[in-house]
Order: C-alpha cells, then structure tokens, then sequence
C-alpha cells in the first residue's frame, strides 16, 4: 500500500484562537499539507469524523472540553492518528498527562512553523508515514527559500517578479511539491543575493 505524500497528509488544527487557526493553517498549507481547522471541541469532533487525519494539532485549553478529554475522544475515534498538544501554559503534569494519553509531541506557544512541521514529520513517522527521500529533498530547499525570502521581507509575489518566475511556481517550489529546475534556482538565488548552494542547507544537514 502506498503511503501518503506529504501533501496529501491530513492535518486537523483545534484552537479557540481563530487569528491564530487562520495563520497556522495558512503557513502549512503553504508547506505543502492538507489542512483544516475547528474552534471548539464539538467542531473538531465533527470533522474528525468526516475524514481521515493523520495528525491533529490540539490546543490543551480548550472552552467546554478540556484538551486532554478531546484527546481522549479523537484518540477513542481514530487511534491511529498523531495527536501534538499546543500550550501557551506548559507544565510537567500537562506534558506528562497527555503522553500518558498518547499524545505524540508537546509545543509550546509561540513556535515556529518549522517546529510545527518538524514535529509533524516525526509524529507521521513514527506511525509508519514515510515521506519519500526525493519529497523530502524538495521540501528542504522549498524551507530554505521561504525562510530567506521572509528574512528579507519578500512576498511570493515580489519574489516571482524579481525573478520572472510565475507566483504559483514560486508557491509549489516552497511547498515542495515542484521541482525547481537549475536555471529556476539560480533566478531565485540571485533574487535573494545568496549563493546558489545556500538553497541546498536544510538538504545537507538532515542528510
């Protein structure tokens, strides 16, 4: 059976913070994933149970229901899926009390987004998900570029423009579901004033 690329992996984000849901699920989607978010317990139920996610991304305090009893209910629904709690208010007993619950990851807020993904990859590892190697070199310098490009205040608009490259291109090779040809990545160097092989850094250093 084939496993799941990583844009056809399934992320659920639950969090009462809307703002906070939006720009999550924005910045994954952008990174290539399959995402949904709910504001409340009962929401996140629902959805739950329309598809399959491989993994779910849960905000310990929760209005209603309390993390740990919706981690409990996902988990009675669908044992298979990874369940990363996200916490503003981290504590041992909350760590402890959900990795008792076979909660994958614990994040604590603000994170990054490349904790969030590097958290995601691990947990969908871990459950036998294997994104495949050629993904992964393409998802490593599709980071590589969006974390310069942001670094230099840059949108995939301007960036497309400065390169005469499409911005749907742009957004594919930062998802990493485009492979970038030579003459693309060294317009996109250029256009970000590093060398070309700086694009490469996240490949060299997680092979």
């Amino acid at each position: 059976m084939m496993e799941p690329r990583q844009e056809e992996l399934k992320v659920l984000i639950v969090d009462d913070n809307k703002d906070f849901t939006d720009s999550l699920e924005a910045l994954l989607k952008e990174s290539g994933f399959d995402v949904r978010s709910a504001q409340d317990a009962n929401a996140a139920i629902q959805e739950f149970r329309k598809k399959i996610y491989q993994v779910v991304l849960l905000d310990l305090k929760m209005p209603g229901m309390s993390g740990e009893d919706l981690l409990k209910e996902l988990k009675h629904i669908d044992s298979d899926a990874s369940v990363i709690i996200m916490t503003a208010y981290p504590s041992i007993e909350s760590a402890v009390s959900t990795i008792k619950l076979n909660a994958s990851a614990y994040l604590t807020k603000p994170f990054e987004v490349d904790q969030c993904i590097t958290a995601i990859r691990e947990a969908v590892a871990s459950r036998g998900i294997v994104i495949p190697p050629e993904r992964e070199i393409l998802g490593g310098i599709g980071s590589t570029i969006r974390e310069v490009r942001r670094s230099k205040s840059l949108t995939q608009g301007q960036l497309a423009n400065r390169t005469n490259l499409s911005r749907s291109l742009i957004s594919r090779i930062e998802s990493g579901s485009a492979a970038p040809s030579i003459p693309s990545l060294y317009k996109i160097a250029v256009a970000l004033n590093v060398p070309i092989g700086d694009l490469f850094e996240n490949v060299i250093t997680t092979h």
